[in-house]
């Protein structure tokens, strides 16, 4: 297996290619700015809080995998779990075939504080489409603190909150394949946006 590439800030290519069998690390947020078009058939994954966002003049096609990171823990007491880093998808047209798309999970809390926000999966595009066993995930949100109970002569915190779910938004003139319907009740179309709610689980297409 090939090390991975460590990548970071705004990089420019004429076109961009993960081949199957490689990784990317986003060590830092990450912008993948292509004249021509994005080939992802292995996989991108970022560190904690990390976002990953691929502009391509023509086209994306993803047959791997895009994973970014997990929001960093909650620090002290009612320490807030960090933000899940988003995924940002801009081309002419955007093909998943078998590929996943993941923002990262809320961070979880220290004892009293709240979950981190998942992380949110924006896709503008002319076109988008997706197989039966694709998938487009934005981050769930981060596990609540514990409650402390108090010590002689000390004081009773209270537990958290669960973090609020990441936000999928689909922007796109036309779409195809099975889109399904995203939890909520909420189908994907143009301009859509499905929120995800305190504690919930992050929406998901198709």
């Amino acid at each position: 297996m090939p090390e991975p590439t460590e990548l970071e800030g705004t990089l420019s290519f004429a076109t961009f290619v993960v081949e199957e069998g490689r990784e990317v690390i986003a060590t830092g947020d990450l912008k993948i700015v292509c004249a021509g078009s994005a080939t992802i058939a292995g996989v991108i994954t970022s560190h904690p809080n990390v976002t990953i966002e691929i502009v391509a003049a023509q086209s994306i096609e993803i047959t791997g995998h895009i994973q970014a990171g997990e929001g960093g823990p909650g620090v002290g007491t009612r320490g807030r779990g960090r933000k899940g880093g988003d995924v940002r998808l801009e081309a002419n047209s955007v093909t998943i075939r078998g590929g996943h798309v993941y923002a990262g999970r809320g961070g979880s809390a220290s004892a009293g504080g709240s979950g981190g926000e998942g992380g949110s999966v924006f896709i503008t595009a002319n076109s988008l489409n997706a197989d039966p066993k694709s998938l487009v995930r934005a981050g769930d949100g981060g596990a609540a603190g514990m409650a402390i109970s108090p010590k002689a002569g000390g004081r009773f915190i209270d537990a958290g909150n669960g973090g609020d779910a990441g936000d999928l938004v689909i922007d796109v003139v036309e779409s195809g394949g099975d889109q399904g319907d995203v939890p909520g009740g909420v189908t994907p179309t143009v301009g859509c946006c499905a929120s995800g709610s305190n504690g919930a689980r992050g929406a998901s297409w198709p």
